[in-house]
């Protein structure tokens, strides 16, 4: 169960931690 919360939590965190990356940079 914890395996597929950290999967979806990745899976939401990823493109969220880019922008901030992306946002950061500007």
């Amino acid at each position: 169960m914890k395996s597929s919360i950290l999967q979806t939590a990745s899976t939401y965190l990823l493109p969220i931690l880019l922008l901030f990356s992306v946002f950061l940079l500007l």
